[in-house]
């Protein structure tokens, strides 16, 4: 019983780390996005911030910039 508790734990303690490094990881991203997208963009991004609300344009845009830093980050093995 006390095995299977510890490995329990261990698993458990194993899938903390993976969760732990995928909001790193996402949090990253979002950064990196925020930081390659045009000045005008980024105007918007903190009105939105201020006001609440997005327009569909602006998620397209930022959608678009997280994937192109994924593919980079992918490519150079920096996310596997």
């Amino acid at each position: 019983m006390k095995e299977y508790l510890r490995e329990e734990k261990k698993k458990n303690n194993r899938e903390k780390k993976r969760i732990t490094k995928r909001k790193k990881r996402q949090k990253e991203i979002k950064i990196e996005t925020e930081n390659r997208i045009p000045e005008f963009w980024k105007e918007k991004l903190n009105k939105v911030r201020v006001k609440g609300t997005s327009s569909k344009l602006l998620e397209v845009v930022l959608e678009e910039k997280r994937r192109e830093i994924i593919k980079v980050w992918i490519g150079s093995g920096r996310i596997n």
